[in-house]
């Protein structure tokens, strides 16, 4: 390399050349050119070690592993990797030695606000996909709740017996599901219209009172059993005991 520098600064201070600076026009329009043509042979020299490697890959599928024509065909692979390899390490090494390197601005700067722009992209590609499974999710919960509905409807009560609570209780619960939902999406996606065709019910302070009576019914037979139970049990263990002292006077 000194000689060569040696030799061309002879050749500048003879013919009285003046050396490019890095931000001149025409050592950048140059350099574009250049870097340019080479980028050109490169992916063309790609082009071929790919097509290369897929027909030894394809080759190597008709031979078994440890026969001579597979060893070779291996041998061939690797070199072809290799060769890929050097060709794209060349290929990114004229994409950081560009003239916009030039530019007053860092590489690694640029390239950090390239990722953070993708990354801004992805994260509106999400929120898109979330919207829609928002409102897929509404509209499977509405769907449900329009045959259960449809079921209860056409349903004889003569015939199924406990049928009907059980649908009544499944669409009472989408009901509730469908309210949880709606106040969460609502920001995102706007309301939606949630039918009340069981949940109006739970709001009757009459049948809540009725409820409520019943289920303290319910305690107290409950605990008279329970008395009843402990009753019998004390008696139970007094005549036992009674009959022990009988056995041993």
């Amino acid at each position: 390399m000194c000689r060569l520098e040696a030799s061309l600064l002879k050749i500048e201070k003879k013919y009285k050349i003046q050396r490019w600076d890095q931000k001149c026009e025409d050592y950048t329009q140059f350099l574009k050119q250049a870097n340019k043509q080479q980028k050109i042979k490169l992916l063309a020299s790609l082009k071929q070690l790919v097509v290369e490697r897929c027909f030894l890959l394809s080759l190597v599928k008709r031979y078994a592993k440890g026969q001579a024509v597979a060893i070779r065909l291996n041998r061939q692979l690797k070199r072809v990797g290799k060769n890929m390899t050097k060709a794209l390490n060349q290929y990114m090494n004229l994409m950081t030695l560009s003239p916009q390197t030039v530019s007053s601005v860092p590489y690694s700067v640029r390239k950090e606000a390239v990722e953070i722009n993708c990354i801004i992209e992805r994260c509106q590609e999400e929120k898109i996909l979330v919207e829609e499974e928002m409102k897929s999710l509404m509209s499977w919960l509405l769907n449900q709740h329009t045959v259960l509905l449809n079921t209860i409807e056409n349903s004889d009560s003569n015939s199924s017996q406990g049928v009907g609570s059980m649908l009544c209780k499944e669409a009472l619960y989408i009901e509730m599901e469908l309210d949880r939902n709606n106040s969460m999406f609502s920001p995102y996606i706007g309301p939606t219209i949630i039918p009340i065709t069981f949940s109006q019910y739970c709001y009757d302070e009459v049948k809540v009172s009725e409820l409520l009576n019943y289920i303290a019914e319910f305690e107290n037979i409950k605990e008279d059993i329970e008395t009843e139970d402990e009753s019998d049990k004390g008696s139970e263990c007094d005549s036992d005991m009674d009959s022990e002292s009988d056995r041993d006077e």
